[in-house]
């Protein structure tokens, strides 16, 4: 998309439009450098230039993400898998008493009620891989609504860090002890790849708030 064509389409403005007509050519002209320069300064005319956060917001922002952990939709995921670990645990051992029982009718001979019985062994067994399965499921489940309600609780890119949302890349895995320097300096260069790789994805939002006209500042989205 040239950059008339996506002025056309973002921009609703008429005034802005108008400058970028009478720039078209200096705009055109700028790097891909040039232009993250451009937007980042835009971004922060108005606000202070964000400072590298210390110890003291670390501790804070762990403080929001105790709160995320412990939320109620946190805990209802919890309970719910609990109760399915009793169910797999009460079926397990059902299915140690039923195959117990089979074997020992098989041994004196007593086929009907011993094949009946390990039947219904091998159905409870069945039965404790599907709750081994659900209980894996909610784990899950549980890590991502959590990872992603960390995620929505920063407010800058230290703290989506903080998060998780950049972490177990592929610099990160490497780690098999105690990482040197050499891997902390590959991680962090990683780190800052995959945070130009997310505002690339924010940029290239055609379904933006910023285009409906609905949108105001200040509502909440």
């Amino acid at each position: 998309m040239t950059l008339k064509a996506s002025a056309e389409y973002f921009v609703k403005s008429e005034r802005l439009k108008v400058w970028i007509e009478k720039n078209i050519d200096f705009l055109n002209a700028l790097d891909e450098v040039e232009i993250e320069q451009l937007v980042f300064a835009l971004k922060n005319a108005s606000h202070d230039l964000p400072q590298r956060q210390g110890i003291e917001s670390f501790i804070a922002f762990n403080e929001k993400l105790k709160v995320c952990k412990s939320s109620d939709e946190q805990l209802a995921i919890y309970k719910r898998a609990f109760k399915k670990l009793l169910n797999l645990i009460i079926v397990a051992a059902l299915m140690g008493v039923a195959l117990c029982l089979s074997i020992g009718l098989l041994i004196s001979f007593s086929w009907e009620g011993g094949l009946l019985l390990l039947a219904v062994a091998l159905y409870l067994f069945y039965k404790a891989i599907k709750l081994d399965e659900a209980v894996e499921i909610l784990k899950k489940e549980q890590d991502r609504r959590y990872l992603l309600s960390s995620i929505r609780s920063a407010k800058t890119a230290e703290e989506l860090t903080w998060a998780g949302l950049f972490a177990y890349n592929s610099k990160s895995n490497s780690f098999s002890t105690k990482p040197i320097d050499h891997d902390i300096d590959a991680e962090e260069i990683e780190v800052i790849r995959l945070r130009q790789d997310l505002r690339n994805c924010l940029y290239r939002d055609f379904a933006g708030p910023y285009i409906g006209t609905q949108f105001k500042p200040g509502k909440t989205l």
